[in-house]
């Protein structure tokens, strides 16, 4: 009866005494998925940033061509295409 007690207290000592150690390794975050979102996150911003700059070039060259009241739109095929917001017809006088 005594060694059976001393066996099951040795096996639960060993239980408890390797559980944490392995419940810490297993809850450690996984660095490498962060690094692929981060890197992706970076690449989205370059990629928001090269849109924004395009938009804005866009714009201007619609402002010269077609006036102050134009507006820069770009179809499905990626070309540019400049409209007139609010086109009113000119009285003639």
């Amino acid at each position: 009866m005594k060694t059976a007690a001393l066996s099951i207290f040795a096996v639960l000592l060993i239980a408890f005494g390797i559980a944490p150690m392995l419940a810490h390794n297993l809850d450690a975050p996984d660095y490498e998925s962060e690094w692929d979102k981060s890197s992706a996150l970076q690449e989205l911003r370059k990629t928001e940033a090269q849109t924004e700059r395009r938009q804005i070039g866009a714009q201007k060259l619609c402002n010269q061509e077609r006036g102050p009241n134009s507006e820069a739109c770009w179809l499905s095929d990626g070309s540019l295409v400049c409209r007139v917001r609010n086109e009113y017809k000119k009285a003639a006088l």
